[in-house]
C-alpha cells in the first residue's frame, strides 16, 4: 500500500496547527476508545494503515479537478478503495451559490469597521 504511518510526538508539531485540532477533538467529547494521533506520510496510505482494526474511517472530501487531481490524487477515493473497514466520505460544505465555504469560523463576516 505504499508509505507507512510515522507516528509523531504532538509536542513536535507547531502549536498553531496542533492546538486547534486538539481543542476540536476534545470538544466533541470523544468516546473512551477514541484517540487523536498525529502521523507523517502520504495521507491516503497513512489513513488506511491507521484504520486497520477500526470499524469506521471518516474522511472529508474536497473538489479536485483537472491537473490538481492528477497531481495530488484523491485521499478519500484512495481510502474508499483500500481501507479494510467501512469508509464514510463527507463532502465539503457548499454555500448557496454552489461554491465551497471557508471553514474558518473565527470570523463573523461583519465589516471591520462595524
Amino acid at each position: 500500500m505504499g508509505a507507512a504511518a510515522v507516528p509523531m510526538d504532538a509536542a513536535a508539531i507547531d502549536a498553531a496547527y496542533r492546538d486547534p485540532i486538539a481543542a476540536l477533538f476534545e470538544a466533541i467529547r470523544p468516546e473512551p476508545n477514541w484517540h487523536l494521533i498525529f502521523s507523517a506520510g502520504e495521507p491516503g496510505p497513512v489513513l488506511v494503515a491507521e484504520s486497520d482494526g477500526a470499524g469506521l474511517l471518516v474522511v472529508g472530501t474536497k473538489e479536485h479537478v483537472g491537473i490538481g487531481r492528477l497531481v495530488s490524487g484523491s485521499v478519500s477515493h484512495y481510502c474508499i478503495s483500500h481501507a479494510p473497514c467501512v469508509v464514510v466520505a463527507v463532502p465539503a460544505v457548499r454555500d448557496h451559490l454552489g461554491g465551497l465555504q471557508d471553514h474558518d469560523h473565527s470570523t463573523t463576516g461583519a465589516p471591520a469597521d462595524a
